[in-house]
């Protein structure tokens, strides 16, 4: 589901169904982080031969996802557009989604922000209703 907000002046062609880089979008991020790599390698590899991937860069904003539950975009993703990412998981861990704030502002990619934080507890929530196990927040 997306609920888009339009304000200002910022023009984008982000629809529903508009299809973001897997390794540089916040959800993108999230989704790598919480699914199995079989799930996720096909769409890997593809984007890998559109563009050049640092894979052990790419590793270190996967684990850091998993240990926060917090993925982030800056603007080079989608020009003017910055976002912050969590994932929903299901009984067995795995993401059954992720959940994206988009928006023009800069604080939306800086780490531990304060919507990032309601965004993480907003998805555990959802993730406990699923049956996921609990996971510790590292620092």
């Amino acid at each position: 589901m997306v609920h888009w907000q339009r304000t200002g002046d910022l023009v984008t062609s982000l629809n529903l169904g508009s299809v973001l880089p897997v390794a540089r979008s916040s959800l993108g991020r999230m989704l790598l982080a919480f699914l199995p790599a079989g799930v996720t390698a096909e769409a890997l590899a593809l984007e890998s031969k559109r563009e050049r991937l640092d894979r052990d860069a790419l590793e270190r904003e996967l684990e850091r996802a998993r240990k926060t539950r917090l993925a982030y975009a800056d603007k080079t993703v989608i020009p003017g557009l910055y976002a912050t990412a969590s994932a929903v998981r299901g009984w067995n861990g795995d993401a059954l989604c992720a959940v994206a704030l988009i928006g023009s502002d800069a604080e939306l990619a800086r780490q531990g922000n304060s919507a990032a934080l309601k965004l993480r507890a907003l998805c555990d929530r959802l993730s406990a209703d699923a049956g996921a196990p609990e996971l510790r927040i590292a620092a």
